[in-house]
């Protein structure tokens, strides 16, 4: 069985894929921002942006890039549209561009903790990975319960193979937010690599309670119970990963693995 666990190595993401969880995040109410120095026209453009989020949830980029700017020709210096166009120059993998709008939202607003964690995938896509770290440092001393400002710190630190930091960013985050599946799956991963079997088997099982469809979280779950010599629930945990993609290259060969060891007791992964 091999010893690498999948899924937590920090890594360029699909852009869309990025937006779409910091869109989920601002859109639910996970960040409250105060906008200060706001011209006579701040309610206006607090609509019009809220508009042009809802386009962008919703996949209707150009619908949402005329919004935002339209809220500028309101008032340039408006944060929020500032970094709204920046997010779908993110999603557009124009990242010279969508730096460059994160920026003015910060020379507006340097407290602005979601523009700092934006940024920060900038330069983690760049592989700067000092000032990415700086960035979502710094955006969750601002605002401690900003949920992808800690979990994208911990994603860093675990890039950087810091287990103890990472793993009390988690743990942090986690308290914030019980029900947070992706928290609890990298807190999986740090036990495992600290040697902590039963802690890691422990995280990654809430991981698939949580988020039943965790292909990851299965793969790694059904490695841990292999080490653990519980074969039996390897196995089902292999079976549930084949079930949510059944050409998964991991997923077969942990099955194989785990019906190797439980031939030796008459038994078969079924």
């Amino acid at each position: 069985m091999s010893t690498t666990l999948i899924g937590f190595v920090w890594k360029d993401k699909e852009a869309k894929m990025i937006i779409r969880a910091l869109l989920l995040l601002l859109l639910s109410g996970g960040m409250a921002i105060s906008v200060q120095g706001c011209r006579s026209n701040c309610a206006k453009c607090g609509v019009i942006n809220d508009e042009a989020m809802r386009y962008l949830k919703a996949d209707r980029v150009e619908l949402s890039r005329q919004r935002f700017k339209l809220c500028l020709e309101y008032d340039p210096d408006y944060m929020l549209c500032l970094n709204g166009l920046g997010m779908i120059a993110l999603r557009e993998k124009k990242f010279k561009k969508a730096a460059k709008f994160f920026k003015k939202a910060l020379a507006k607003n340097s407290n602005f903790a979601q523009a700092r964690v934006n940024l920060g995938f900038v330069y983690a896509h760049w592989k700067n990975y000092k000032r990415a770290r700086h960035l979502f440092y710094s955006a969750v001393r601002i605002d401690p319960a900003l949920k992808d400002a800690r979990y994208n710190l911990a994603r860093m630190l675990i890039h950087l193979r810091r287990w103890k930091k990472a793993r009390a960013h988690l743990l942090r985050l986690t308290a914030f937010y019980p029900r947070f599946s992706e928290a609890h799956a990298l807190l999986g991963y740090v036990e495992f690599e600290r040697k902590n079997w039963k802690q890691a088997a422990r995280h990654f099982l809430r991981t698939v309670q949580i988020s039943p469809n965790h292909l990851s979280a299965h793969i790694n779950l059904c490695k841990v119970l292999y080490f653990l010599g519980t074969f039996p629930q390897a196995c089902w945990h292999s079976n549930q990963a084949l079930r949510i993609d059944p050409q998964n290259a991991e997923s077969k060969a942990a099955k194989q693995q785990v019906d190797i060891k439980l031939r030796q007791f008459g038994k078969r992964c079924q």
